[in-house]
């Protein structure tokens, strides 16, 4: 248990059961709208993968990747031989 757990474990021992229900349905409530938060960021993974899928990256069948990263860099940064 860490001490901010710890801590909060103290800090309930002195509340009523009253206070307690609250606290409980309080962390349900945060545990579900991070649960639906996940889902819709997993949700929109998804839909981009399959869009992805879905369009394939066409590239020219001559297409030189070393050159063109070659090229970009000394777009960007200057000559470096």
């Amino acid at each position: 248990m860490t001490a901010l757990q710890a801590q909060a474990v103290q800090m309930m021992d002195g509340l009523s059961d009253a206070h307690i229900k609250q606290v409980i349905d309080f962390m349900k409530e945060i545990m579900a709208q991070n649960a639906t938060e996940d889902e819709n960021i997993d949700r929109k993974k998804m839909e981009a993968f399959h869009w992805l899928k879905s369009h394939p990256l066409q590239v020219p069948d001559d297409f030189d990747s070393d050159k063109e990263r070659y090229e970009a860099l000394r777009e960007k940064y200057g000559p470096f031989d």
